[in-house]
C-alpha cells in the first residue's frame, strides 16, 4: 500500500488542513496510508481532528539546527513514506530536500501569494532552483498563486486547484 507523508507546520483549521481532513478518507479508501508530520512548534488544536479521518501523526518540532535535520531525517524513516507532500514555505528548501536526498518523491504545494521582495526573494528563488534541482515538483492551488511563483521567483509549477467542501459551500 503506498503512504503518503504530509508537511505542516502546527496542525490548525486553515486551508491544507481542511482540504486533508476532507480528502485523506477518499484517498484512504483509493489504498493510500495516510500519515502527516507537524514540524509546529506544538502540535496544534486540529490534530485530533485529523486523527480521528484516519491520519497517523508525528511531531517533529522545527529547530534551525542540525540537531533539528537529524530529527527530521529520522522521523521521515520512521514514517517510510513513497511520497511526502510539503506544505509551509518556512525552511522549505530542507524540508524538501532531506527527503528529496533520502530518494523519496517530494511534491511541494504552494498554498499563498508571497510577495518577497529583495533578499528575501532572491533567497527563495534560489531555494526553489535547488528543489527543482533535487526533483522537487511544485503544485500551486489556485491561478493567482501560479502566477506569484512563475513571475516572482521564475518558478514553473503544476496547478491543482484548491479542495472545498462543496456539501458545506
Amino acid at each position: 500500500m503506498p503512504r503518503v507523508a504530509h508537511i505542516l507546520n502546527e496542525l490548525r483549521p486553515s486551508g491544507a488542513e481542511m482540504m486533508l481532513k476532507l480528502a485523506g478518507p477518499i484517498w484512504a479508501a483509493q489504498g493510500w496510508q495516510q500519515h502527516i508530520l507537524s514540524t509546529g512548534q506544538n502540535l496544534g488544536p486540529f490534530a485530533r481532528e485529523l486523527a480521528a479521518v484516519g491520519f497517523e501523526i508525528t511531531h517533529c518540532p522545527e529547530g534551525k539546527t542540525f540537531g533539528w535535520v537529524s530529527a527530521y531525517q529520522r522521523a521521515l524513516q520512521q514514517i517510510a513514506p513513497d511520497v511526502v507532500q510539503e506544505h509551509a514555505e518556512g525552511l522549505s528548501l530542507i524540508k524538501t530536500s532531506v527527503p528529496a536526498l533520502m530518494g523519496i518523491k517530494v511534491f511541494r504545494t504552494i498554498h499563498n501569494v508571497f510577495e518577497f521582495k529583495g533578499y528575501l526573494r532572491s533567497t527563495r528563488m534560489i531555494e526553489r532552483r535547488l528543489a527543482k534541482l533535487l526533483g522537487v515538483k511544485t503544485i500551486t492551488i489556485s491561478q493567482s498563486v501560479c502566477s506569484n511563483e512563475s513571475q516572482r521567483f521564475t518558478n514553473k509549477s503544476t496547478l491543482c486547484w484548491n479542495w472545498f467542501d462543496d456539501s458545506h459551500f
